[in-house]
């Protein structure tokens, strides 16, 4: 017999539609939608030996030939899609135009699997792992923990700067609303002098606060920078440290001699 293997298959939380109702678009579907609580095959694959379709002989021959293949002599794959537009450009990639011409990136795994399923059926498993491998995150740890520890300098500040220009602006806020109707558009002196001050206050946390936010960005610019000379400059200079070495000790030879 043959091995049924399943590929892809449905949630339980799907339904079987009709082709007619499922032209009518997809809110019909939805309002009727009542899930089946089965999962349903989307794609298999089938290993084995397929029996033929004409186990009589050709169609429309004059005569049966008795030595006709019945079966076939070796194991066979065959793998059944339910999805005529798998591969289809229109499902599978986005298309971009670049400054360096028209690109094309992957939209999903469809791709991926289709070249997966060809190197199986063509017996070439060794790059499958390679291939569909997702993409891994790989942050730099040491670069993300020295940039949290100058972050970490001026949060504290940054926090007090905030609170105290908050409390600045809920006085004010206070002082507006203590004022009655028929003070609307006159103040005390000590009003005026209190809003003058607060008013002062808030421009001043105000100007500290971006100061502080100054020099956060130019200690986290100035450890990103030391990092990339660090990083350009390392390999050239260890080779031409190991040339030196290697030049003195031809020389150190070539004298001995």
């Amino acid at each position: 017999g043959l091995k049924q293997t399943v590929l892809i298959k449905s949630t339980k939380d799907s339904q079987l539609v009709e082709g007619m109702l499922a032209s009518f678009g997809g809110e019909n579907i939805l309002k009727d939608f009542k899930p089946s609580g089965t999962e349903y095959a989307l794609g298999i694959r089938l290993t084995g030996k397929f029996k033929t379709a004409f186990p009589d002989g050709p169609p429309g021959a004059s005569s049966t030939n008795g030595n006709s293949l019945k079966e076939s002599t070796l194991d066979t794959t065959v793998v059944l899609i339910g999805d005529a537009d798998l591969i289809n450009d229109d499902y599978s990639i986005r298309r971009m135009n670049t400054p360096f011409g028209p690109m094309a990136q992957a939209m999903n795994g469809n791709l991926n699997f289709a070249q997966n399923i060809l190197e199986q059926v063509s017996g070439d498993n060794n790059l499958i792992a390679v291939r569909s491998r997702a993409l891994l995150n790989r942050p730099f740890t040491r670069v993300k923990a020295m940039q949290a520890e100058a972050e970490s300098k001026y949060m504290s500040e940054i926090r007090n700067l905030q609170e105290s220009r908050d409390q600045t602006a809920a006085r004010l806020s206070e002082l507006q609303q203590q004022k009655n109707q028929n003070q609307r558009f006159i103040l005390s002196p000590e009003q005026q002098a209190e809003i003058e001050n607060l008013h002062q206050k808030e421009a001043e946390i105000g100007k500290k606060l971006r100061q502080v936010e100054k020099d956060l960005r130019r200690d986290v610019v100035g450890m990103q920078r030391k990092i990339q000379w660090y990083n350009i400059l390392t390999i050239p200079m260890a080779v031409g440290f190991v040339g030196i070495v290697l030049a003195i000790y031809k020389h150190k030879r070539t004298s001995a001699k």
